[in-house]
């Protein structure tokens, strides 16, 4: 009978949970054992950056004074950013057909959205398109405030700048509408640009947003925290909501027993709120 294989402890592994503590601590993303091979491959770059030898002596510099500035770079060395136009299509199809026209039969003159974990752009960018798409120049408004941790990803999002492969994804007629050809890609024009405004925020944070919102995404994010933060959040989402809003989660995603929030399953991934 063959014995199991036992892997010996890595001497660095006291280094990678160190560092996935101070994650953790920074963005409440969970980083388990598992992860640690994820981490070295992640983190070679900024070890190199910063001069250091190894991931000790990175995590050495982590957890002294002269290691504050680079929390910001370690976080968004770790985060991912996997994202494209009008990712999980069914989502945009509500939006359009279902929550635009409620609210322009509503008269409302603004739909007021929140792309929370928003990356470079291009799902709060998705939200305005198919917002200016179903209600033309007649219809409500939309005013986006969009979301991320990583300081990186954010200023790459205020550019505004897509490769072609990056926007592959949006019919010829979007990328003629709505972006103009560079030497460098595809820059989104001036007045879809406008509609969003990009900000660094941490969800487990203070929440810089005071208006109530007739429409969060919230895409593939809360699955990196734990189950308490979780709970937490989904609550959260739901104070922010207007009574009748709705809430887009990514697809691996589920909101545990959403009544006790005020939220109804409308939809696969998708919630309204109710009351509360």
């Amino acid at each position: 009978m063959n014995k199991p294989v036992i892997r010996a402890a890595d001497p660095d592994d006291i280094h990678y949970r160190n560092i996935a503590a101070l994650v953790y601590a920074e963005a409440g993303i969970v980083l388990g054992p598992e992860k640690f091979a994820l981490i070295r491959a992640r983190l070679r770059k900024r070890i190199s950056t910063t001069g250091c030898r190894d991931i000790a002596s990175y995590a050495g510099l982590l957890a002294t004074p002269a290691g504050q500035p680079e929390l910001p770079e370690l976080i968004s060395a770790i985060t991912t950013n996997v994202t494209h136009f009008f990712r999980e299509r069914r989502h945009f199809q509500t939006l359009a057909t279902e929550v635009v026209p409620a609210l322009r039969d509503a008269d409302r003159s603004e739909i007021h959205a929140w792309s929370a974990g928003c990356s470079s752009g291009q799902e709060p960018l998705s939200i305005a398109m198919a917002i200016h798409e179903a209600s033309g120049n007649m219809g409500p408004r939309p005013t986006i405030v969009a979301t991320d941790i990583d300081t990186k990803i954010i200023s790459r999002a205020r550019a505004g700048l897509y490769s072609p492969e990056e926007t592959s994804s949006l019919s010829a007629i979007q990328r003629e509408k709505y972006f103009h050809r560079t030497p460098d890609g595809f820059k989104v024009m001036e007045n879809l640009q406008r509609q969003v405004q990009f900000t660094t925020m941490n969800l487990l944070g203070h929440w810089n947003i005071r208006e109530k919102l007739d429409v969060i995404f919230c895409r593939n994010v809360v699955i990196y925290f734990d189950l308490q933060a979780q709970l937490a959040l989904w609550q959260r989402f739901s104070q922010r909501l207007m009574e009748g809003g709705w809430l887009f989660i990514g697809h691996s995603e589920r909101i545990p027993d959403p009544a006790k929030l005020g939220l109804e399953s409308v939809g696969n991934t998708t919630y309204r709120k109710i009351h509360g």
